[in-house]
């Protein structure tokens, strides 16, 4: 029985270190992978990173950009367009109100020809449709207006009253104000 409970103790020790051994062992290897797990954390977070600027190339609108540049150039453009910002005309129209506006824009108008009359393109004499441009206005007082327009319909035409319209011509570009 003696001999019996000796080959148990040194067989409990031998199990014993091996348990340690694999505890070391078991501690070091998940050292290990949470390292190699937040790296791999860190690497897919630069990722997403570079997921998300991929992603943002595409519109549902617009379809695909080949660059991010691309798409946010579309849409500055589109701002530029249709976004009364960045173009300003100041009227004094002394009508002691505050009138209503409704701007639109056209090209070959009559006298407006580089040429003389009725050297337009082909089919454009007289100009061309009309197109309703977005507007905002700000009132210093009741005499006096600013017209915010688009920056795409900036010229350098200065404002020319006619009756209640105010006209801005800049070669073959029209782009007429009407106050009612």
């Amino acid at each position: 029985m003696a001999l019996f409970v000796e080959w148990l103790s040194t067989k409990w020790h031998a199990i014993r270190q091996l348990v340690d051994s694999n505890s070391d062992r078991q501690s070091a290897v998940e050292s290990r992978q949470n390292d190699l797990e937040n790296r791999f954390n860190s690497l897919l977070s630069s990722a997403t990173k570079d997921s998300e600027v991929i992603d943002a190339r595409d519109s549902q609108k617009y379809g695909r950009f080949n660059v991010l540049d691309d798409r946010i150039e579309n849409i500055e453009g589109l701002l530029a367009k249709y976004v009364p910002q960045g173009f300003e005309i100041k009227i004094n129209h002394n009508m002691n109100r505050m009138p209503s506006v409704r701007v639109v824009t056209y090209d070959w108008a009559i006298g407006t020809e580089k040429d003389g009359l009725d050297t337009t393109p082909s089919g454009l004499f007289g100009g061309t449709q009309s197109v309703s441009v977005a507007a905002n206005t700000q009132y210093p007082n009741t005499n006096s207006m600013v017209v915010i327009l688009p920056m795409d319909y900036q010229t350098n035409g200065k404002p020319i009253q006619r009756g209640d319209d105010w006209y801005l011509i800049s070669g073959i570009k029209t782009i007429k104000i009407s106050l009612f």
